[in-house]
């Protein structure tokens, strides 16, 4: 069998999401990450206040589950999630990202970004089997469309 670069990342990330798997499930409660914030991979600040505001979006089950819920019940690390989504779209770097409730799964939503390539590519990954759930690009007036709906959801309020 020839291993294509395809292949060869493929192959990385799946090596990454058990190494993540394991990491995580060998970790004492004192090693817990919960109460951390995200951290935006572009700037390197915190991401809780936009992950908070997201939550309040999300209606009644956004309530219910705050960021630290939505986090304990994740198997997937984010770095294993991130490895996985990156590899999807080669050559990306990833915008920003969060962890939310979508159509009852718990998924970490990547927004990446391709040198040469208008829009981006938003991916979901599964983050109880760490699988990619959708991969789907989106041009500048789609991101546009969704941050308007997302603004009239927030006034709606």
């Amino acid at each position: 069998m020839i291993l294509t670069p395809r292949h060869t990342l493929a192959a990385l990330a799946t090596l990454t999401l058990l190494a993540g798997a394991a990491c995580s499930e060998g970790r004492d409660a004192d090693e817990n990450t919960e109460g951390q914030p995200a951290v935006s991979a572009e700037s390197g600040t915190p991401m809780t206040e936009a992950r908070e505001e997201r939550d309040d979006e999300e209606g009644e089950e956004g309530e219910e589950e705050g960021t630290e819920a939505l986090q304990r019940e994740a198997r997937v690390t984010e770095a294993a999630a991130r490895a996985t989504a990156l590899a999807a779209v080669p050559g990306g770097v990833v915008e920003k990202y969060e962890l939310e409730r979508e159509d009852g799964k718990l998924i970490y939503s990547y927004d990446i970004r391709t040198a040469g390539k208008s829009g981006i590519d938003e991916v979901h990954v599964d983050a109880i089997s760490g699988a990619v759930i959708s991969n789907q690009h989106e041009t500048p007036e789609d991101e546009a469309k969704e941050a308007a709906e997302d603004a009239a959801k927030a006034g709606g309020t």
